[in-house]
């Protein structure tokens, strides 16, 4: 989820060495005083097209040897390797014994895997007084959830998961139209209906009433974007250690989802699109609904190009629908994560850099540039101060206050509502299974039932589970 929005430290240097001297990291690896350590770091490159911007492990090594110029680290980030061949390009590398330092923008389930293969180091070995008092008292409980934790150690911390999946729809259009906000099935269903009228939607010269991502495309997105349905529904994909996907509320949620496939409201294009695709299609006014994370605020806005105005006056995020008017809305975190590599000399100064990377000061800056929260702090609390010399070389551009106020009003309040499906905990296959079922049953002819029950097969063999 890396955008073209260029980031900006606002905090002080004081409260950012402040917070670094009270993490009680590790002892750094036996570097000669005045000698540069180098660390290494992976990060996918963004999307084509898009521009690559500041990482905060920049800012953080910035910071680093600004407080500490007799231990100077030198920063060698690679952002060249597609993310389509990301995974493969860092598991040869754990092969070959010449792996980063640093794992950076790590999908969800990734690290897991990568743990269970002790290809990771525990983070709270290296960094144990930081993890006490800032990770489980700092991040939402949401997202600690969704941390790769085996036998008590933890092996990824979250960089951008404070983005919550839901629904963008065109504000502009539903006001015009006197429409009910799509917060429920039944609003949804009735919404879609409307924008599928020939004479509306040759008005508006869209292609679909409304998008999800297909699995021919990527099935793990697919599942992500129908978690928050099965929660909606009040279910889950693996539950107490118990394989639950074919459970009677995801049933019930496939079942939904399939109505609208066979009213030709979630048509069959979806499944050759991409979430990035749906957003852009949003974005050139071609769909008036589609699922969609919070982080995707700023792709949205640069895919038209819009104005912060254009964006709040056009645009509108909405947590995933109610089932029904009385049930609570709900949610799913995206976003990615961060790894120490085990195979690694520098794993303490690494882990240093990371604390100082994840801080709320450069959370804030995190959020403002991605439209995510990590920290309770992050944007909602910490303060506006001046921008400090040493931040105005890397960038001068400051977020217009419409895109924070986007923050602290849209994402700040559902984060604790979200969930993440212990599932994707367990990795691809898994996510594959989930993205296949909701094809299967969806777009194709597969009875809910039966599709559910080849999906829990499928994981109770990945998994192990019953």
């Amino acid at each position: 989820m890396l955008h073209s929005k260029a980031y900006v430290l606002l905090p002080a240097i004081g409260l950012l060495s402040a917070g670094l001297a009270g993490c009680g990291a590790g002892t750094v690896a036996s570097t000669p005083s005045g000698q540069t350590t180098t660390i290494t770091a992976w990060v996918p490159a963004p999307s084509p097209g898009k521009p690559i911007v500041e990482s905060p492990l920049q800012f953080a090594t910035v910071l680093w040897n600004k407080e500490h110029p007799k231990r100077p680290v030198k920063l060698a980030l690679n952002q060249a390797i597609p993310f389509a061949s990301f995974l493969s390009k860092l598991t040869t590398a754990f092969v070959g014994h010449n792996p980063p330092d640093i794992a950076y923008g790590l999908p969800g389930g990734w690290p897991f895997p990568m743990a269970r293969g002790r290809y990771l180091a525990p983070i709270n070995h290296l960094t144990p007084t930081w993890v006490k008092t800032v990770y489980f008292k700092s991040f939402y409980p949401s997202l600690r959830a969704q941390m790769p934790v085996i036998q008590g150690n933890i092996y990824a911390l979250p960089t951008q998961s404070g983005g919550v999946d839901g629904l963008w729809y065109r504000k502009d259009w539903f006001q015009s139209n006197r429409l009910p906000i799509p917060n429920t099935w039944a609003n949804l269903l009735y919404d879609a209906k409307f924008f599928a009228q020939p004479q509306i939607a040759h008005h508006y010269r869209i292609v679909a009433p409304f998008l999800m991502a297909g699995s021919a495309t990527q099935p793990m997105e697919t599942a992500a974007q129908g978690l928050g349905f099965f929660f909606a529904a009040g279910g889950h994909i693996i539950q107490d250690g118990r394989v639950t996907v074919d459970s009677p509320p995801i049933l019930t949620a496939l079942t939904f989802l399939r109505t609208l496939s066979q009213q030709h409201l979630l048509p069959r294009i979806a499944l050759t699109t991409s979430a990035t695709q749906s957003m852009a299609l949003m974005a050139n006014g071609k769909v008036p609904i589609v699922i969609g994370g919070t982080w995707q605020y700023i792709a949205l806005q640069q895919d038209g190009p819009f104005t912060s105005l254009q964006m709040f006056r056009n645009f509108q995020w909405t947590p995933f629908p109610r089932m029904s008017s009385h049930s609570s809305p709900e949610t799913s975190p995206g976003g990615a994560d961060a790894a120490i590599v085990a195979d690694n000399s520098h794993a303490s100064l690494a882990a240093q850099l990371l604390e100082l990377a994840l801080s709320p000061a450069v959370a804030k800056e995190e959020a403002a540039a991605e439209q995510t929260m990590i920290t309770k702090e992050g944007i909602k609390d910490a303060p506006a101060v001046e921008i400090p010399p040493v931040a105005s070389e890397l960038s001068d551009m400051v977020g217009p206050p419409s895109e924070l106020q986007f923050i602290r009003q849209t994402v700040a309040p559902v984060i604790p509502l979200s969930h993440k499906s212990v599932a994707f905990s367990y990795g691809a296959p898994v996510q594959i299974a989930i993205g296949k079922m909701i094809d299967d049953v969806v777009w194709g002819s597969v009875p809910a039932g039966q599709a559910a029950r080849q999906a829990a097969k499928t994981i109770e063999v990945s998994t192990g589970l019953r």
